[in-house]
């Protein structure tokens, strides 16, 4: 018989964004005891876990006579793994192993720990690897003397929630979304669409990348190329390219574009997957393995709202400013992006919002009405003030050309200030290159613009939609260096 371990578990080193990764596959004799695992846990049971990059589960438990030990929850791993120091103290005896990576193999070490204990799950007997884990304490800055894999976690259905820090063993409560399990031994894996494909990818906590194979995956062409970057395990650097995907579906949930990472390695028809599903770029904050019911569970983070100070040099009516408020508040509803919206002063007046003495950043943007642009024409609507890098917070928008074009197209001063505000601070989420040839990013509006405007139907993309939400929840730093301008208006 096999037994798998594969763990694309990728550690972010400092030097030059580059990590380690361990995909691999052991070759153990026919007749090796998989244990004796207590059976599933029947009422949940939690368990506090200490979070590292955002992805890494760090719990506590125990190895035989050992307590308090550190273990990483690692479910693209199996069979499991102890460090060769516990091993060592432990007394255990150890039978070599060729162990398959994706580009070479390597000599490893066959152990059974007498017993591992997480939680209420305890498991006597347990074949597991022995290697030398201290790359963790080096670059994670914390000890780990175990990965806890599936030969051990799907023994009993479980939850991680990455909000609250906490593991929860035992039945999974309801959850938003799910997806069935294509595979669940000797790792999970699940059905991921594309537009064009189907992938079945290793569910992996233990990675935070979207990861695909080079051999299973032949035919990039739909994908966006980033570029290559240079990557480094246990045994050398290596290459791998990035790439943008624009569609990826779990089941009926569009997760929007995602960034993934393709990899050469070494095709192994024992290996009956594609790739590994990462957890950052679906920004999951819950996901559960519901062994009962053989599904994947998840929630994704809610996209934080923007807040918007708007500046109103024009001194507009009351009712037009909120209404245009209303009718970018609609257009960015329709992209699932909330906006908060503040009115501020360019005077120090004492009665203004607190808020708006708040330093501005990319969640925190400021739109300035004022009458007409210093040199811009006036089929120039306003503009965008973005850095060489394509960020920005600040935009202005011009009120002579929004009443000019109110006065042409009889839809609304109002719409039209709404539609603009609502383009404007399109740049400032999407950065650059973000006009395009419909809706409302459009950078020229003539009569088809106009009418769809009028009807309400003047919107953003479905891809504009997803890379906003995507980069909000993200979080992004303040960028302060402002540069290029990009404008709205009716000249090409």
């Amino acid at each position: 018989m096999k037994l798998l371990f594969f763990s694309c578990l990728l550690i972010l080193f400092p030097l030059s964004q580059s990590t380690l990764s361990r995909c691999q596959t052991v070759v153990a004799p026919i007749g090796v005891r998989q244990g004796n695992i207590q059976p599933i846990v029947h009422a949940p049971v939690k368990l506090a876990f200490q979070l590292y990059w955002d992805y890494l589960i760090v719990v506590r438990g125990s190895i035989g006579n050992l307590k308090n030990l550190n273990f990483l929850i690692d479910t693209g791993a199996c069979p499991s793994v102890v460090d060769q120091k516990v091993a060592h103290n432990l007394r255990l005896s150890q039978e070599p192993r060729r162990v398959n990576l994706s580009t070479t193999t390597v000599d490893a070490q066959l152990v059974t720990l007498p017993s591992i204990l997480i939680g209420p799950i305890r498991a006597e007997s347990l074949p597991v690897l022995a290697e030398d884990l201290s790359f963790f304490g080096k670059n994670l800055g914390h000890k780990v003397d175990a990965i806890v894999g599936m030969d051990v976690l799907r023994n009993s259905s479980f939850t991680l929630d990455y909000k609250n820090k906490e593991m929860l063993l035992g039945p999974v409560q309801s959850f938003s979304s799910y997806i069935p399990f294509d595979t669940e031994t000797p790792v999970v894996t699940v059905r991921l669409r594309l537009p064009d494909r189907q992938l079945r990818l290793v569910v992996d906590s233990g990675t935070p990348d979207l990861m695909l194979f080079q051999s299973r995956v032949l035919n990039s062409a739909g994908f966006e190329s980033l570029g290559t970057e240079n990557v480094a395990d246990v045994n050398g650097t290596f290459q791998r390219k990035k790439v943008r995907i624009p569609e990826v579906y779990l089941d009926r949930e569009n997760v929007g574009p995602q960034i993934a990472f393709i990899a050469d390695d070494r095709k192994d028809d024992g290996d009956d997957f594609d790739g590994v599903l990462g957890f950052r770029g679906p920004h999951f904050s819950k996901i559960a393995f519901d062994f009962e019911r053989r599904r994947f569970g998840w929630e994704r983070a809610p996209v934080p709202a923007i807040t918007v100070s708007v500046y109103d040099d024009i001194r507009l009516p009351p009712r037009v400013l909120a209404d245009a408020e209303r009718e970018a508040t609609r257009i960015y509803e329709r992209a699932g992006v909330p906006i908060l919206w503040i009115s501020c002063a360019m005077s120090s007046d004492a009665h203004t919002d607190l808020r708006c003495r708040e330093q501005p950043s990319p969640m925190h943007l400021n739109v300035r009405i004022v009458p007409h642009a210093v040199t811009a024409s006036d089929s120039v609507f306003g503009v965008a003030f973005l850095s060489e890098e394509g960020t920005g917070v600040y935009t202005d928008v011009f009120y002579d050309s929004i009443e000019k074009l109110d006065q042409d197209s009889h839809i609304g001063s109002a719409r039209v200030l709404g539609h603009v505000m609502a383009h404007e601070l399109g740049h400032l989420i999407l950065g650059s290159n973000a006009h395009s040839y419909w809706g409302v990013m459009c950078p020229s509006w003539h009569r088809e613009e106009l009418r769809l405007a009028s009807m309400g139907n003047l919107v953003f993309s479905e891809e504009q939609a997803r890379f906003m939400r995507e980069r909000l929840s993200r979080k992004s730093g303040f960028w302060s260096r402002l540069g290029k301008k990009y404008c709205i208006g009716n000249e090409t």
